[in-house]
């Protein structure tokens, strides 16, 4: 059984990565709406022209898609860090750094709760003595 630590720290974990996945989703389904909202706003305030925003444009979509990687790869790490417990060092070590590169504070949290948490050692099975039976000469 893990400690109450690791589970809090991956509730954490998955709850963070699957709310980022879930925005960066709706932002890449409505990019173009999102992005003609800005140009129009950018545009009236006087703020950029339209060559600048393409590159604005691009620039957005390479963040969103990074992102979306990153926190899908945290997501998997938390599954593992869930059904292998003893490897959590790891695990909770990477799924620090791609919380870290997918801009996900949450994860983060939880990723750090994780590399805190105590898990109880493997038990060592002890070798039962066996007896020496004796020489016969």
């Amino acid at each position: 059984m893990s400690s109450l630590l690791l589970k809090i720290g991956l509730i954490i974990l998955v709850i963070g990565a699957i709310y980022i996945v879930i925005n960066v989703v709706y932002w890449l389904i409505h990019f173009e709406e999102i992005i003609d909202a800005i140009t129009i706003l950018s545009e009236a305030l006087g703020y950029a022209s339209s060559e600048t925003m393409e590159l604005d444009r691009s620039i957005l979509m390479t963040i969103l898609v990074f992102t979306l990687i990153c926190n899908i790869i945290v997501l998997i790490i938390g599954v593992l860090i869930l059904l292998r417990p003893l490897k959590k060092k790891p695990l909770g070590i990477a799924a620090l750094i791609f919380s870290l590169l997918g801009f996900n504070i949450f994860s983060l949290l939880g990723s750090i709760l994780v590399l805190l948490a105590k898990t109880p050692k493997e038990r060592e099975v002890k070798p039962t003595p066996t007896r020496e039976e004796p020489v016969v000469i």
